[in-house]
């Protein structure tokens, strides 16, 4: 048997020398009979006279114990014998090692196998990663923000069901208001939470899907701004958040205060609009006014229909710049002169001179679009004078519309007036005239002949309906998906054949 065991080991030593290990054979009692060649990098460590290399002079004198421990124990228990230390190396230094050993039994003694192998670089690596963890820990543990790390919980099919929290900071608690999270799951700590939570958490640890998002809990009472990330191992995840629900109610009360101050500016705009609209047998008219989406105050947009002394039907009108009380009152005042002026007037073009006369002397604006039109019911003629605001049109019963876009002057309050211009057309019989303030045109970044263009194919294409039917089609078309910028105003009129 003794032979049978030299040539095992003869043949062990041609192979140990072909690795690249250090390879070595021990008694039990930690004597080493044997080292391959690469035993030459290491240094401290010589054999005695008797051949026997004793292997604790090469350990770290702070790992000496711990290697002793292991061996005791693997010699006792006639185990696998390993062992991670550090070893000196032929210049001196120390590098990781990852020695294992396995005994062979025979009749008369125990021999055992061992390698040696240098693992300093894997040992490195972990110990940055340890030292990068322990300062991410760190930053999470300081931030002002909770923290938690998170594992899916799946059903037989691969279904997430639940998430499971692995650790937190002590940030977690204050802004969940979950205790003792750590090992226990959400359904566990919050038995009726949404399962959206899960859903989403899914998405991200499975989809290698980071995320930012704002959502609220019902189960849990608050509002959360999460950013949820994937990490190692597929089906984790770690979570950054906050506690914003404070902020979400003082957004919605100041929404809410904001939704009543607009309402109160619209009715209060409305209140100083006309109430009802001039009649005539042969005139059909409609009017409608629209509030800005965007702006809580009210506006200097208005309109007024009322008849001349001759007999005539006219229709004014304007837009007094600003947003806000002052042109709203600027508004009314211009309005209620209008209607006053016109009992003293013949012609549009008398009626805008007389009414910047008044607002100069008075002080009510120093900048107001207006356009003044006389509508003949019987014959059809139209006189009209425009102060720098956007031309009215006509669309005929069949034809393509046209534009009244002669008799203009400067806006009302600018300078001392000194007679405006007036022009003429003819509304024929089932044509419609459509008068209007600029935010019913115009657009940000947008040339005014588009918006002129896009108002003319909307009375185009409804022409064929009432006026009131025709006036909220124009606006629904006109108005795009998020509403009007400006407060708007529309005005159409159409002549019967009588």
């Amino acid at each position: 048997m003794s032979g049978d065991v030299t040539r095992e080991q003869s043949g062990f030593h041609l192979l140990a020398e072909a690795l690249p290990h250090l390879v070595w054979f021990a008694r039990s009692d930690g004597a080493v009979t044997f080292y391959n060649r690469r035993i030459e990098l290491y240094g401290g460590i010589a054999p005695g006279p008797d051949g026997i290399y004793q292997w604790a002079p090469i350990v770290h004198p702070d790992d000496l114990e711990r290697t002793h421990h292991a061996w005791d124990q693997a010699v006792r228990l006639q185990q696998q014998y390993e062992c991670e230390h550090r070893v000196r190396m032929a210049d001196g230094s120390f590098r990781w090692h990852l020695s294992r050993a396995l005994p062979l039994r025979t009749s008369t003694e125990v021999t055992w196998f061992g390698t040696a192998t240098d693992t300093h670089v894997l040992a490195e690596t972990r110990e940055a990663l340890t030292e990068s963890e322990s300062r991410l820990r760190s930053v999470f543990s300081a931030i002002d923000q909770g923290y938690c790390m998170c594992e899916l919980v799946l059903d037989d099919d691969g279904v997430a069901i639940d998430y499971r929290f692995l650790e937190t900071n002590p940030q977690f608690e204050d802004a969940t208001g979950l205790r003792d999270a750590v090992g226990r799951t959400a359904m566990e700590l919050v038995p009726s939470l949404e399962s959206s939570w899960v859903q989403t958490y899914a998405e991200v640890a499975l989809g290698n899907a980071p995320r930012r998002f704002q959502q609220a809990s019902a189960a849990m009472g608050r509002h959360f701004d999460v950013f949820a990330t994937p990490v190692a191992p597929r089906g984790r995840f770690a979570l950054v958040f906050a506690d914003i629900t404070e902020r979400k109610e003082a957004e919605q009360t100041l929404q809410q205060q904001r939704d009543r101050e607009h309402d109160i500016a619209v009715s209060l705009q409305r209140s100083m609009l006309p109430t009802a609209l001039v009649e005539h047998d042969r005139i059909e008219i409609a009017a409608v006014y629209v509030a800005s989406e965007e702006l809580q105050q009210v506006g200097g947009d208005w309109y007024e229909t009322f008849q001349l002394r001759d007999g005539r039907i006219g229709v004014v009108v304007g837009d007094v710049v600003g947003h806000n009380i002052e042109a709203a009152a600027a508004m009314g005042q211009l309005r209620a002169a209008i209607l006053a002026l016109a009992l003293h007037v013949d012609r549009p073009d008398q009626l805008l001179d007389e009414t910047d006369a008044f607002a100069r002397r008075y002080r009510i604006t120093d900048f107001a679009t207006a356009i003044c039109i006389a509508v003949d019911p019987d014959e059809g003629l139209i006189e009209y004078s425009t102060a720098g605001h956007p031309p009215a049109m006509i669309c005929p019963a069949h034809g393509e519309p046209r534009w009244l876009d002669d008799a203009r002057s400067l806006p009302l309050g600018v300078r001392e007036p000194n007679g405006r211009p007036s022009a003429e057309d003819s509304l024929d019989a089932g044509s419609i005239l459509v008068v209007y303030s600029d935010g019913l045109i115009e657009r940000p970044g947008e040339v005014i002949d588009v918006g002129m263009e896009r108002l003319a194919s909307a009375v185009r294409r409804h022409r064929a309906v009432d006026l009131e039917s025709l006036c909220a089609a124009v606006l629904r078309d006109l108005a795009g998906e998020h509403g009007f910028d400006d407060d708007t105003v529309l005005v159409a009129l159409r002549r019967s054949a009588g």
